[in-house]
């Protein structure tokens, strides 16, 4: 799960943190789901003066994990967890951890395929085992 972030811009040696309309565009990320991901405990967000979320260079990296994660179908508990792993032990672990639990889904949705296919054998449908194709017929 990688993606490339744009560096955010620095002034004398400090990093400028950037505002949610520009994380969104980082992330492709909705107001939404940033606010959610916040009040979930997944980032902490600084605010400004007037009360506006400023997003430092870790938080977006965070955030863009985090969307790759949901894509991949991570539930957002899931995703707590990995980021743990990455909190106590490091990127490295958390990737390792997130391509385990990938693998472990994968693995469940084979056993889940396998379960239907048998199902419909047994009611006498036929289900094409092609996942390009899928189709349901009854068997004749």
């Amino acid at each position: 799960m990688t993606a490339s972030v744009t560096p955010m811009k620095k002034h004398a040696g400090l990093e400028i943190r950037s505002a949610m309309c520009q994380v969104r565009q980082l992330t492709g990320m909705t107001h939404r789901a940033l606010r959610l991901y916040e009040a979930k405990g997944l980032i902490r967000v600084d605010r400004n003066a007037r009360g506006h979320r400023l997003y430092d260079q870790k938080t977006v990296s965070r955030l863009l994990f985090i969307a790759e994660a949901r894509r991949a179908g991570l539930a957002i508990q899931d995703i707590r967890k990995l980021l743990a792993v990455g909190d106590r032990e490091g990127e490295a672990r958390m990737a390792d951890a997130a391509q385990s639990s990938l693998m472990a889904r994968l693995e469940t949705l084979r056993d889940q395929t396998a379960a239907i296919l048998q199902t419909a054998r047994r009611l006498g449908l036929s289900l094409s085992e092609d996942a390009s194709a899928p189709r349901l017929a009854a068997a004749g």
